[in-house]
């Protein structure tokens, strides 16, 4: 698998909600065991973005949820998920689910640009919450 290769043997892979994205490696470890013990390696390195925020940052517009879809637009303003055509992960797998089950054509075409918008602002919001975090925390320990 060319993700297990991209990602490395070392060094921390940072999610956000890490309950969510163990369940999803062990699945694949199950589906493709000759690759489990890179895909369990990969498991034990996660470190989990949304502990961070549920433990330590509070914020009156986050609405009471740690969800990375409120935590974002409060701390990292500049960038929104409401202008995606699959805005939140319930969509991201109801698409995908009809994503594997069509063939190939402009509505397949369409569902894998929607969902690869997805997973890219999901991803550069981390990176972007985590920059944020870190500038607070030199803020607080000057």
């Amino acid at each position: 698998m060319a993700r297990v290769e991209q990602i490395g043997d070392s060094g921390s892979v940072v999610v956000y909600y890490a309950s969510f994205e163990k369940k999803i490696l062990s699945g694949l470890a199950q589906d493709y065991p000759e690759m489990a013990t890179e895909i369990n390696a990969i498991s034990a390195r996660i470190w989990d973005l949304w502990e961070v925020i549920r433990d330590y940052v509070e914020h009156p517009d986050f609405q009471g949820s740690n969800s990375i879809k409120y935590v974002l637009p409060v701390l990292v303003p500049e960038l929104t998920y409401k202008s995606l055509e699959v805005s939140n992960g319930k969509d991201a797998q109801a698409v995908w689910n009809q994503f594997i089950r069509i063939g190939e054509g402009d509505t397949k075409a369409q569902m894998r640009t929607d969902l690869l918008e997805y997973c890219k602002l999901d991803t550069l919001a981390m990176v972007k919450i985590l920059e944020v975090l870190k500038d607070l925390s030199s803020s607080t320990s000057a």
